[in-house]
């Protein structure tokens, strides 16, 4: 026998010669999944069912660490007998023992006795040491009758003393003899008399200064005397009650409740009644002050309310009277009267215009003529008619108009409302909901508009109609928009409503109808929601009707977009015209006609999709069409490429040839952030996609005849064809791109570009290198060469016939060799030398050298001389945050140096050298602006 969370029984059982056993067993069950406030048990059972088809007999045996416990059960065909059942343990002792008789009267019978006992033991319950004696008698039928009566021995309960007494009778519905006397943890209760009959009375007085001794879910204080009496259905009640810091089960508590009833039962009766409360909750709602002051009789009085809260304030007042719904002696009663006065402050402010007709009971509640003003508009709430008693479910008749309602209190009360209005509306009803819904209803603009709130964009509301009409619950509904800035709209629906648990719905699998016309005629609405620069707009027309049901919905019709437009001037993207035709046939679109145009050329589209099983086809012809328009970026292109989509990815196809591109590359753009910088005070920028795709791509690009590249000291004509693609998510090309011819500025000169090439086999932005450019002289060709990757390019120098590479950096930097070379003209081949040797790299190769050697400074300077043998390298280390030591040679090894340098103050510098020349001197510096 599985338990769920609280653990499982097993065992065997035998039938044998018309008698039959069974025996279950089970440890570490768990009371606590049983019910949350039990505490969680490792509880050990054993059961035993024996017997035969006459009688049977259940024992069961219970431990666990807070006690101990056995129970016999016996039932024979006149009586179900409670031989015994007792428990004793750290948590107390509990004997019982009791019958009930299986014949007519189910006559029954207990004795029960508690000592000790302690519930914190078994959960979240109060700590307590209870004693108990206690008997009931009585019969379940034919009607119910309790003879009890109980003692409550001197107990505790969280520390403080727990007396009692009682016994009542009850029988024919009537309490007869009751007197309870309780005294609980200081919290004393007393209940006297009879109820039921003309000339009982029944009184209790409660004096409970402290109910959170008694239940973790009670709180404060609590005193109250009074008498009920007469008939159940017409009760005398006079009652007085305070209350501080309550807190009962259920979400209701109040600071302070104090109140005063006086209710006869008779026509004429007093019906007297003031209640008070401060800072009152029930649930999520919370009231400041609440005061119900009600005077008169019981058929003619007067009430009034005062109630506030947070959100406002209510005030009203009624008069009326009760009355019996029948002539019947047991008919219920029901209130009849008017609402003299109300108002509300707040957000939705309102003022009572006239007194309103109300009727209030348990099978039926009205209103009539409720006429009010409400935020500055009028509501009439002609009739309201509920009805209850003899129907399946509720039925509602209703009628009424209102005039210059405003929506923008709806829209506060939402947390992030996405719009902001001063709507107000016109409109007028009258509907009867009862198995079927039939009526009426209509709304109106009146006046005011809707305005987005990000991005700030006003509607230019112009007109809004709704109308509903309903007949044997079939509703047809439709609505008119129209918009000074996002066009016309026209809805149209018919559909069958059904009734479920009191609220009409429309069932999945009902027939639905519906019918749209939209015209917008430009995109204005559109355009505060594009980038900074971006611009666009069109023509949008569609058509659409749909059927089948919410299940399995239709849709046919066309979608028009002419006059397409966009414009990305940062980009130089440009569409000059466009139209763009769809049909939709069930779950297809099928693009009927599409054309884009450029500053040149154009974009043919064609193809179909559907949308129930995510699928699409298109594909995209390009005729010269200019890709890009910048004054450094023009591209036109031609070819074929096809675009679908799949329920798994995107995939783009096909083929593009360069008609004629002049790209150029500035000689320095604006600087950028890197992407792992954080502005303070600026959202974090979302992650790159640069290495994920959304899509499979598999293009090959042609770059034509007419490709003109300059850029970085490079002016070319380029050719080639490259395939780009990609393989899990990464982008890769396969292909080459060649110089045709080209040249390339360095070092003050021009070289012709004599061998280009870019290899593709892999990744797209790690491109395999073959560059040769040279400077041509009349005995020597001198030049670069690039070999390796664009990630890591590796730079020689190049000459014909083969030099040493100072030669070969002479006659490319100098146009002739070092011989003769002088002072200037070194210094010019040290920078070319420093910059050929940095190329590419983030810092210069001094540095990088310096780093490697673990020391301060290197340093390459000219002489004294006038030759490249005179040229001084210079290592450096600091010793200390003043001191510095560096050793200075020559390349010919004539001159050798080390100094000390020595910063005294930050104005006072001394300096030691010593080496082919020694000294010592001192330096005094001083700015001047």
């Amino acid at each position: 026998m599985d338990l769920g969370a609280g653990g499982s029984l097993s065992g065997a059982g035998r039938w044998e010669a018309g008698r039959f056993a069974l025996n279950l067993a089970g440890s570490r069950l768990d009371l606590a999944a049983l019910h949350g406030q039990l505490a969680p048990t490792q509880m050990t059972a054993r059961l035993q069912l024996l017997g035969n088809a006459t009688q049977q007999t259940l024992t069961a045996e219970v431990s666990e660490r807070w006690g101990q416990g056995d129970l016999t059960l016996v039932r024979d065909a006149a009586e179900l007998q409670l031989r015994q059942a007792r428990f004793s343990g750290p948590g107390g002792r509990l004997d019982a023992r009791g019958q009930l008789k299986l014949d007519t009267s189910r006559a029954f019978a207990l004795e029960v006795e508690a000592r000790d006992i302690n519930p914190a033991r078994f959960g979240q319950f109060p700590r307590a040491r209870l004693n108990l004696q206690g008997t009931v008698q009585g019969a379940l039928l034919p009607q119910l009758t309790l003879r009890t009566q109980f003692t409550l021995p001197p107990g505790e309960l969280e520390g403080y003393p727990v007396t009692g007494q009682g016994r009542l009778n009850y029988a024919q519905q009537r309490l007869a003899d009751a007197d309870l006397r309780l005294d609980l943890a200081g919290n004393r209760a007393q209940v006297r008399g009879a109820y039921g009959r003309v000339g009982d009375k029944l009184n209790w007085s409660i004096d409970a200064p402290a109910l959170g001794r008694l239940n973790r879910q009670l709180a404060g204080r609590l005193t109250s005397t009074g008498s009920v009496s007469g008939n159940p259905r017409q009760p005398d009640i006079r009652a007085v009650f305070n209350a501080s810091a309550l807190r009962l089960p259920g979400g209701l508590a109040a600071e302070l409740l104090s109140g005063d009833i006086e209710l006869q039962a008779s026509r004429q009766g007093v019906f007297n009644a003031q209640i008070d409360a401060r800072r009152l909750q029930l649930g999520e709602w919370r009231v400041n002050l609440l005061r119900a002051d009600l005077r008169g009789r019981r058929n003619a009085h007067a009430l009034s309310l005062d109630v506030r809260a947070p959100q406002g304030r209510l005030t009203a007042g009624l008069q009326g009277g009760l009355e019996p719904e029948s002539s019947r002696p047991d008919a219920h009663l029901r209130w009849r009267g008017q609402l003299q006065t109300a108002e509300v402050q707040g957000d939705w402010p309102m003022t009572l215009r006239a007194p309103a007709t109300l009727l209030i009971g348990r099978d039926a509640q009205q209103i009539a003529n409720l006429n009010l003003t409400l935020a500055g508009g009028e509501l009439n709430l002609m009739q309201l008619d509920l009805a209850h008693a003899g129907t399946p479910a509720m039925q509602l008749a209703t009628r009424g108009r209102f005039s210059q309602l405003p929506l923008a209190p709806l829209l506060a009360r939402m947390e992030e409302a996405p719009a902001t209005t001063d709507l107000r509306l016109n409109g007028d009803w009258n509907l009867r909901l009862g198995n079927t819904l039939d009526g009426e209803m209509h709304l109106t603009r009146h006046s005011g508009d809707v305005r987005m709130t990000d991005p700030a964009l006003n509607l230019g509301l112009t007109a809004l109609t709704l109308k509903l009409a309903a007949e044997a619950s079939r509703v047809q509904a439709t609505l008119d928009i129209d918009t000074r800035e996002a066009g016309q709209a026209r809805l149209g629906g018919d559909a069958t409503l059904q009734r479920v648990d009191g609220m009409f719905t429309l069932p999945r699998s009902a027939p639905l109808a519906w019918t749209a016309q939209i015209d917008v005629p430009d995109l204005r609405a559109v355009r505060p929601f594009l980038p900074l620069g971006m611009r666009t707009d069109a023509r949008l027309n569609a058509r659409l009707s749909g059927s089948g049901s919410l299940a399995a919905p239709r849709i046919d019709g066309t979608l028009d977009a002419s006059a397409l437009r966009f414009a990305w001037p940062e980009q130089g993207v440009s569409i000059t015209d466009g139209t763009l035709k769809l049909v939709l046939a069930d779950d297809r679109v099928r693009v009927q006609a599409g054309e884009l145009k450029g500053t040149r050329g154009r974009v043919v589209v064609s193809g179909e999709a559907q949308w129930r099983n995510p699928q699409a086809g298109l594909t995209l012809s390009f005729e010269q069409f200019a890709l890009t328009q910048r004054s450094d970026r023009r591209v036109t292109v031609s070819g074929i490429t096809q675009l679908a989509l799949d329920p798994q990815r995107l995939q783009l196809t096909g083929e593009l040839t360069a008609d004629r591109a002049r790209l150029e590359m500035p000689e320095s753009s604006r600087p950028t952030l890197a992407s792992d910088v954080t502005v303070v005070g600026q959202p974090t920028r979302p992650p790159t996609s640069s290495t994920r795709l959304p899509l499979a791509l598999d293009l090959m690009l042609n770059l034509g005849d007419d490709f003109l590249f300059k850029g970085a000291g490079i002016d070319a004509q380029l050719g080639g064809r490259l395939r780009v693609f990609t393989v899990n998510d990464q982008l890769r090309g396969e292909g080459s791109i060649q110089v045709v011819k080209g040249r390339y500025a360095a070092y003050a000169q021009t070289l012709n570009i004599e061998r280009g090439q870019l290899r593709f086999a892999g990744p797209l932005d790690n491109p395999g290198l073959d560059i040769l450019a040279v400077r041509t002289l009349p005995t020597v060709k001198a030049g670069v060469q690039v070999r390796g990757t664009v990630q890591r390019p590796v730079v020689t120098l190049y000459s014909d016939p083969a030099l040493p590479d100072t030669e070969k950096l002479a006659w490319l930097v100098l146009g002739r060799g070092l011989d003769g070379a002088g002072q200037q003209e070194f210094v010019l081949l040290q920078v070319a030398a420093g910059a050929l040797l940095s190329q590419t790299e983030s810092v210069n190769f001094q540095a990088r050298l310096a780093e490697t050697l673990h020391i301060d400074s290197f340093d390459v300077r000219s002489g004294d001389g006038e030759d490249l043998a005179t040229t001084v390298v210079s290592v450096g280390k600091r010793l200390s945050s003043r001191a510095t030591l560096s050793y200075e040679q020559s390349l010919d090894g004539l001159n050798q140096v080390v100094k000390v340098l020595y910063q005294l103050s930050p104005r006072v510098r001394l300096e030691a050298q010593a080496g082919q020349r020694s000294s010592f001197d001192a330096f005094y510096t001083r700015e001047y602006d």
